[in-house]
């Protein structure tokens, strides 16, 4: 897995200009889904770190990592629901 490579294409769409009104809407009532992308690799990347015979608490740590992100996506989906130019959900 290229972490560095992932993360950089997240930075470089975060810089992007946006197209037009449309497509403010769409990247902020959307963004939600990078957050629970990242959860899900967590999730995932937790289950499988145990096969590893790594310490438990690096997957204990990538657990609790991935908990925090689903209230993080759960109130940004929230607050952007409503569309972005109407105001918050």
């Amino acid at each position: 897995m290229d972490v560095a490579s992932m993360a950089d294409e997240i930075r470089s769409q975060g810089g992007r200009d946006f197209a037009d009104p449309q497509d403010v809407h769409d990247t902020l009532t959307g963004a939600h889904q990078i957050i629970e992308a990242m959860q899900d690799m967590f999730v995932q990347m937790g289950e499988r770190l145990g096969e590893t015979g790594v310490h438990p608490r690096y997957a204990e740590a990538v657990q609790e990592a991935a908990s925090g992100m689903n209230g993080i996506a759960d109130q940004l989906e929230q607050v952007t629901s409503g569309g972005v130019m109407r105001g918050p959900g």
